[in-house]
Order: C-alpha cells, then structure tokens, then sequence
C-alpha cells in the first residue's frame, strides 16, 4: 500500500534496492543553481528592501521571506529525517528513511525560479529530484518558461516538459505541456493546461483546470494515469483566531496502466494563520499535480521527496481535523481519522498555554480491528523559530511515536 505522500503527488518508485554510487548530475545542477541566485541576493545592494522583523536579515527579495524546515518521525519500524530551504527564488531539499527491518532510502532534488532576478523576462522554472536505494538511483528533470503577461495572449502562456528515469523498477515516462494563466473579472483567476504524457509505451493526452479566488478553490484535470480534483476554501480574515478553512483532494489512479487504487484527502481548521498546508498557493501544487510545476508547492513523480505533508497539528489553531482514505485495486481500504484541539485558545488572552494541543484519532483497515490512538504536545513560535514537538500512543499496537519539526523563518 502506498504510503500518503506519495498519494499526494505521484507514482512511488517501487523496488529500489541495489546500490548506485552516483547522484544525479541534473540534482547537483539545480542546487548549484539555486547556490548562486542566493549569493546574488546577498552581494546585490540595489535591491535591498525592509523585510520582515524576525529571522536572518537577508533584506534580499530573492531570499526573503524564506523557511529552513526541519523534521523527523521516529517510531518502532525505523525513522525518517527531512530538510528543506524555501525562498522565493530556490525551494529544495534532502531528506533519509531509515528502516529497522530494511535498507535505508535517501532522497533530494530542488526547483529554482531562475529568471526571478528579471522578472520582465517571463518565469522559468527548472526541477531535479532523485531517489537512491541500496542499489539503485532514479532521477526526474523537469522545466517550463512563462511568458510575461500580456505577451501574445492577454494572460501569461508557458510551455514545459519532463522526463523521468525508474532505473528497471518501473516505466521511464516523458511529459509536455502548454500552460495557460489570467486574471478573470471578479477577482477570479484562473490556470489550464494540455499535455501530451507517455508511460512505458502508453500515449494519454491530458489536461487540468483550476479557477480559484482568494475565498474559493475548484480543481480537476487528468494526465491519461489518473484524474484528480479539489475543492478548498479558506474564510476572510477576522481580525480573531476564529477563521475557518477546508480542503477536500481526491485521487484515482484506475484509470492507467499501473495497478492503482483510490485516495481521499479532507482537511480542515477553525483556525486557518494565512499560510501553509491549506493555502490556495499550497493547494495549487496538490491540485495541478507534477506536471504543473507549481513552484507555490513544488511537487514531483518520486516519491518520497523533501516537500514534505504538514502534519495535521499544522494547519491551523483552535480545532483541526483531517479525514485520510486508501483504497488499493485489491478493495483494501485503510482510513484514518484525526482530530486534535488547543484547548487554552478558546480562552481570552493570550499565552504560552495556547501551544498545547491534544486530541485522538482512529485507524481502520480491512479486516483488521480498530486501531486507537492519543495525541498530544505543543506547537509554537519564540521569534524566528517555530517548533512543533508531538507525541502519539497507539492503544492497539502499544506503540509510541515521536515527532519534531523545528521551522526557522528567514
């Protein structure tokens, strides 16, 4: 069964387990890339404006705003350790699973804005990823260029492609595109594209459609292998912790080549801060899938990769719940409810009591009994530093969890 990550983006690579010495040379070239625009940002004195107050002093608008996030999950099975940069010009990182019972899996890659110095000069975006077992290394190379608004079409046209190597573990593919975004009347917008994909040795035209504004998100499209659709909402600032938001994403891989199954994804907070996981610029990496080189939310084909799904303690304060369902092309359904709470944010005033949470939920699989489970820890933010500390009993298994993300804000 796959795991959630990978139902958020893409096709996992399956069966990595022989060694390969060697890191993908289009890797190397993006972080190389992305090296220099931050140099640039640093020794370029005549763009230099007032940032933020918090963090690193990189008045650079091609460095900040910018997140360095770090993460690890440790359970009985093994853990997992992530780290990523966001900025506004190179968004990448690295990350490692170590299994008890298997061999470890490495992964990195990046997506670079390498125009962002000129943005007169339209919007290139250029994407690397690779994924290294013992034994084996596949690698995916992605680009697109966007013209500048209003040259040859009223909005901004773009066209791309991408190709994707499994190293004998599963079909290399090719993608390519054209893309389409304008601003419409009413504050709406919107994004389209058409695309030609080939997997193996099967040709699927496709396409995908988004029209959102800044309360309202509708999404769906197809790539020949599977069709996805969203629908988001996020509710207008209120000047109070109080401000709802929802995201509903569903997956369906039955329609291609590969054995596939069935993903659903709902989410939703009381307390939605104005960014992260339930964003419409977050939802646009879910929504457009890898081929829309969303850099908001860069996603790729590998899994698994450095952008990393936001725990449900993460999208937002008062009450957050998230709904999670698996359905492989055997019929085994694996679903798992969560909701968790900040109990002192409902209260007036505010302190450190309002990073304390605690909440359950519930694991339910196909003939397996119910699984229950507890959460609790605290979540918060002392100046340019976030942390998030979680801790998670499971009564059936009798199995403790660990999480830690640390977040610093550029």
């Amino acid at each position: 069964m796959r795991s959630l990550t990978a139902r958020l983006r893409y096709r996992p690579v399956k069966g990595l387990r022989k060694s390969v010495g060697v890191v993908s040379v289009t890797v190397v070239l993006v972080f190389a890339l992305g090296a220099m625009s931050i140099a640039h940002s640093f020794w370029d004195p005549e763009k230099e404006s007032p940032g933020w107050n918090k963090g690193f002093q990189v008045q650079n608008p091609l460095f900040h705003p910018g997140m360095v996030d770090f993460h690890q999950r440790v359970n009985d099975g093994g853990e997992t350790t992530n780290l990523a940069l966001w900025t506004p010009v190179f968004r990448g990182g690295v990350g490692r699973i170590d299994l008890k019972h298997g061999p470890p899996l490495t992964y990195g890659g990046g997506f670079l804005r390498a125009l962002a110095a000129t943005p007169d000069a339209g919007d290139l975006i250029l994407a690397a990823q690779t994924v290294r077992g013992t034994g084996v290394e596949a690698w995916e190379a992605q680009g697109e260029y966007r013209l500048p608004t209003g040259v040859l079409l009223p909005g901004s046209l773009g066209g791309g492609g991408g190709y994707v190597s499994q190293d004998r573990f599963g079909p290399d593919m090719w993608f390519a595109k054209l893309s389409y975004r304008d601003a419409l009347e009413y504050g709406w917008q919107t994004i389209a594209s058409v695309q030609l994909q080939e997997v193996g040795q099967r040709t699927s035209p496709g396409g995908y459609l988004a029209l959102y504004n800044t309360r309202l998100m509708f999404t769906g499209g197809t790539d020949g292998e599977q069709w996805r659709t969203t629908v988001g909402y996020v509710h207008p600032a209120t000047g109070r912790l109080f401000r709802p938001a929802f995201e509903f994403f569903y997956v369906d891989e039955t329609i291609g080549n590969g054995n596939g199954g069935k993903f659903l994804l709902a989410t939703a907070t009381l307390g939605y801060e104005g960014w992260g996981f339930l964003s419409h610029d977050s939802r646009l990496g879910r929504a457009l899938g890898p081929q829309g080189l969303a850099f908001t939310n860069p996603n790729g084909f590998l899994q698994p990769m450095w952008n990393r799904l936001f725990d449900v303690t993460e999208v937002g304060g008062l009450l957050n719940g998230r709904v999670t369902e698996i359905r492989d092309a055997a019929g085994i359904t694996n679903r798992e409810w969560q909701l968790i709470g900040f109990p002192f944010q409902f209260a007036s005033g505010r302190s450190w009591h309002d990073w304390l949470f605690i909440g359950g939920g519930l694991r339910q699989m196909t003939r397996q009994p119910d699984a229950p489970y507890l959460i609790g820890g605290a979540i918060g933010q002392l100046g340019a530093v976030r942390i998030l500390v979680w801790g998670h009993w499971d009564f059936e298994r009798e199995e403790a969890r660990l999480l830690l993300t640390v977040q610093y804000f550029l």
